[in-house]
């Protein structure tokens, strides 16, 4: 992801305008741990990318819808297509 967003940032950023800054969390594929990451940059960022697993996407959606923060899920489980806050990568 990084490589990705550093290439949209090089043209300006989002619609040309809007600059992205990464934030690394490790999270080490815990639940726990997940959401102490969460709490940590929630109210700095307005999406989270590459949340691996329906364990540690579940143990954060409730809170991250409540706060519309949308969750880039790396996940294969069904039920996160129709979860408001959610989208799958």
């Amino acid at each position: 992801h990084q490589v990705y967003w550093e290439k949209v940032n090089a043209n300006g950023g989002v619609a040309g305008m809007y600059p992205v800054e990464i934030v690394v969390r490790d999270n080490e594929y815990n639940p726990q741990t997940n959401v102490v990451v969460y709490n940590e940059i929630k109210d700095d960022v307005l999406a989270i990318s590459s949340v691996l697993g329906s364990p540690t996407t579940a143990s954060i959606q409730v809170d991250s819808a409540a706060e519309n923060i949308v969750i880039a899920g790396g996940t294969l489980a069904s039920q996160w297509a129709l979860t408001e806050n959610i989208v799958l990568n």
